[in-house]
């Protein structure tokens, strides 16, 4: 019972999560063993509860004739696009992925992730540490 129970209940979470996503493309090799997370995520997508919450998600699945790595393309309706390759991960992983892009959206999906600001600033900051002071003369005199 329990187990129907977090079942349900991750499909509620699930159509609010793909309700910024505007097209996912799965591509997998039916027969590699690593594809298992692709293939539970193509599920996920196409539920009923998900279609209804976002009828203009565009879902392509690609099934592919040779040896491949499984890959999740997302396109975000704030035009970002995700790359995924899911070798090695699980649905759920692949599901943070998504859900990582999600949080920092906004109800129109513009408002990006306010840690980048943070980021950013960290990063000049530690760039001013190691840069020379004055600029490059230094006292590296001739002879």
């Amino acid at each position: 019972m329990g187990q129907l129970v977090r079942a349900l209940r991750a499909g509620s979470r699930a159509r609010i999560l793909f309700k910024h996503v505007a097209k996912a493309t799965v591509s997998f090799d039916p027969f590699d063993p690593r594809a298992v997370a692709a293939r539970e995520f193509l599920t996920r997508v196409q539920t009923p509860p998900v279609r209804k919450e976002n009828p203009a998600l565009s879902v392509v699945a690609r099934v592919l004739d040779a040896p491949a790595a499984p890959t999740v393309d997302l396109q975000y309706v704030d035009g970002a696009i995700h790359h995924i390759v899911a070798v090695g991960l699980t649905v759920d992983d692949l599901l943070t992925a998504v859900r990582a892009h999600t949080r920092w959206a906004g109800a129109d999906g513009a408002a990006g992730n306010p840690f980048e600001a943070l980021r950013a600033d960290r990063l000049a900051a530690i760039a001013a540490e190691v840069a020379p002071p004055g600029g490059g003369g230094g006292d590296g005199g001739g002879s």
